[in-house]
């Protein structure tokens, strides 16, 4: 035989794998190609329509005052606190008050 037809015979299964290789190279490029163009339309172009929610309007109840004496022998302290409630539900509005 001839040594150069040694040398071709030796090759070519190098280059069966090195095609392989990219073959496997091209597909993967590939498919992260179109997931990333896919991601892209899914996060920045879709349309995204916001859902309609309803706001209830808040209904607030009448200011109460509460004024509470700290039990101090040496020292007069109170508390005085206004408290006013905000709800959505105006059936609230009968066992608030």
């Amino acid at each position: 035989m001839n040594p150069k037809e040694d040398e071709i015979k030796t090759e070519q299964p190098a280059k069966k794998k090195r095609n392989k290789f990219r073959t496997i190279l091209f597909i993967l490029l590939v498919v992260i190609l179109i997931g990333g163009t896919y991601a892209a339309w899914f996060f920045l172009l879709k349309d995204n329509e916001p859902q309609e929610q309803v706001v209830l309007p808040i209904v607030t109840s009448a200011p109460m005052d509460f004024t509470v004496n700290l039990a101090d022998s040496q020292q007069r302290r109170y508390l005085s606190v206004t408290v006013e409630l905000g709800y959505r539900d105006e059936e609230l509005a009968a066992e608030i008050t």
